[in-house]
């Protein structure tokens, strides 16, 4: 599993970084704005690399991520 993930907010968006695992090409990262998101209960963004703005969200609200 990606180590070191971090997440840094910004306007109506947040940039997801993580560090590299040996021979991954891609990531999925899943989201949620329940804690305890996992990859059952959490909204798939597939094929993405570090790091990565997920954009289009509300201010104020709180989002929680994992990433595999």
């Amino acid at each position: 599993a990606p180590t070191q993930v971090s997440v840094a907010p910004g306007d109506k968006q947040v940039t997801i970084e993580w560090g590299p695992v040996a021979g991954a090409t891609s990531y999925n990262v899943y989201w949620s704005t329940t804690d305890g998101v996992t990859k059952t209960t959490g909204t798939k963004i597939p094929y993405t690399t570090s790091p990565y703005v997920h954009g289009g969200l509300t201010n104020g609200t709180v989002y929680y991520y994992v990433v595999t």
